[in-house]
């Protein structure tokens, strides 16, 4: 593949990554009261589909081939419980919802509209998102006094969570991207990541279609 042509796909694929790190601000949208027009349940299954859109492509990159719960709790482990992800330095209750924890109620949420079966001692409760912090904190404190790891989330935050981790993505493609001008076998790689990628989403026909103007 020549370069320039390198470069339109890699462009492609970034703006297509970028997009869909950015599309779910949707589900934020408020009512003339300024509540959520969605509910949480559906703000968590939003968020928990960009997560498992960003691990799905990751590996593609990586030309890895991996079960959908391998993918995405180790896309969930490098980008998102790291100090690196500005959400995640912010509020240390992540560091309590590990990958297997976090995948758990993901299945549940996705499939029974549930918060998950508890059997680690880590309990899970959905919070609105225009919840208090003094109030949320005050929650937090009242569950630990009866012994129980419970995990407070808003699924604004989890959201940024994800977001940020996509981000972080984006940016270790960079970082490669810099490291491949003096390293040929790493610049050949990162071609042959991105040509995985932008085959991959043109074979899934997920590409916008905008309305002709």
């Amino acid at each position: 593949m020549n370069i320039p042509e390198h470069q339109y796909r890699e462009k492609e694929v970034i703006d297509f990554m970028s997009e869909a790190a950015t599309e779910g601000n949707i589900i934020f949208l408020k009512d003339d009261k300024g509540n959520d027009r969605i509910s949480q349940r559906i703000q968590m299954i939003i968020a928990f589909s960009i997560m498992d859109v960003m691990a799905n492509y990751w590996c593609e990159y990586l030309g890895e081939s991996k079960k959908p719960s391998e993918k995405v709790c180790l896309w969930y482990e490098k980008f998102c419980l790291t100090e690196d992800n500005e959400e995640y330095k912010r509020d240390k209750q992540w560091a309590l919802l590990t990958s297997a924890r976090m995948y758990r109620f993901r299945n549940s949420a996705i499939h029974f509209w549930g918060l998950s079966e508890t059997t680690d001692d880590v309990y899970i409760t959905l919070t609105p998102n225009d919840t208090p912090k003094k109030e949320r904190l005050q929650l937090i404190d009242a569950f630990k006094s009866k012994d129980k790891n419970t995990i407070i989330i808003k699924p604004g935050d989890f959201y940024i969570l994800v977001k940020k981790g996509a981000i972080a993505m984006l940016n270790s493609w960079a970082e490669t991207i810099q490291a491949s001008h003096n390293d040929s076998v790493i610049k050949q790689e990162y071609i042959n990541g991105i040509e995985r990628v932008w085959n991959k989403f043109k074979r899934e026909g997920a590409v916008k279609i905008y309305k002709p103007k």
